[in-house]
């Protein structure tokens, strides 16, 4: 599976990313950049594209991309925090470019610490009616992306990940995440082994 990381620019202040940083800003590119690099991705045989950031709904070109990784016969997955899609308009445009998946980020199913997590005040609000605008829209035009909710684990939320997997069957997404915490550099992106990790594992093991 390959990655595109679009953009460092993002709608969302979370208090565990580093993305915001100078250091790791990721330079305008363009889409015929980008359809060059799918281009060179397709010579190595990958199984899929995964687009990321920062935020890549902000990046216009986004919907176009999505359709161009689908026409070369790839699978493609576009990870968003959702925001963007409590606009349907920008929730009808995604569903229409086709991404086989949509992962959506959602780190707790208690709103006052999600935006706290998160940076933004309603942003858990925003989130919640992006999934339901990006479902209404798939089934609407007919097509088979699935939604996927990620909760990225961290002190903050790891007490809660059942509560959380609850919120998820009463949104009635298709699937349902957990992710380490990765520390990103410019050496690269290295998965923390946080002590969350273990503790989630049992959770899981008890329910």
């Amino acid at each position: 599976m390959g990655g595109l990381i679009v953009t460092s620019q993002c709608n969302l202040k979370c208090k565990v990313c580093n993305l915001h940083d100078a250091r790791f800003n990721v330079q305008d590119r363009g889409l015929d950049y980008w359809k060059n690099i799918v281009d060179q991705m397709v010579g190595l045989n990958i199984a899929g594209i995964g687009i990321t950031g920062g935020e890549p709904l902000l990046k216009p070109y986004i919907f176009d991309l999505v359709r161009y990784i689908r026409e070369k016969g790839l699978p493609c997955t576009v990870n968003t925090n959702g925001l963007l899609l409590a606009n349907e308009t920008y929730a009808a445009k995604l569903a229409e470019a086709g991404p086989g998946n949509v992962n959506i980020s959602v780190d707790s199913s208690d709103s006052a610490l999600h935006n706290e997590f998160r940076g933004v005040p309603e942003a858990f609000e925003k989130t919640l009616q992006g999934i339901a605008n990006l479902k209404k829209c798939v089934r609407e035009q007919n097509k088979n992306a699935t939604i996927t909710v990620v909760t990225t684990i961290s002190k903050y939320n790891y007490k809660s990940i059942v509560d959380i997997a609850k919120l998820c069957g009463s949104l009635g997404v298709d699937r349902f995440g957990v992710i380490p915490m990765h520390n990103i550099s410019q050496a690269g992106c290295k998965v923390e082994n946080t002590p969350e990790i273990g503790a989630i594992e049992k959770i899981m093991e008890e329910c």
